[in-house]
């Protein structure tokens, strides 16, 4: 999307997987009306409208490799949290301390 200005109608929480700022969320306008006025300001304002376009559209990094990277580190320490403080073991009637003897 090289220069490019992304218009972007969909889920509401589209900003938590990226960056709010590199795109024109038009769930934020009341009306399409309102969304086309804004998109004819950037239109007009140079600055206004480069600040969007060289925003990096990934929150995690200036790139998808970062992004990536940054999704399996919290996988990753998830899944570490639960495995290293034996998190994932409910006891039942002494069953989870055979299990826990056997993998220690």
């Amino acid at each position: 999307m090289a220069q490019s200005l992304p218009l972007y109608w969909g889920s509401p929480t589209v900003s938590s997987d990226y960056h709010p700022n590199s795109f024109v969320n038009l769930m934020n306008y009341s009306s399409m009306e309102e969304a086309v006025e804004e998109i004819i300001r950037l239109d007009k304002d140079d600055a206004a409208y480069l600040e969007k376009v060289m925003t990096p559209f990934w929150p995690y990094g200036a790139n998808f490799e970062e992004f990536w990277d940054s999704e399996i580190k919290k996988i990753t320490d998830f899944f570490s949290g639960i495995f290293l403080n034996n998190l994932w073991i409910k006891p039942v009637a002494g069953y989870a301390m055979a299990v826990t003897n056997l993998l220690l």
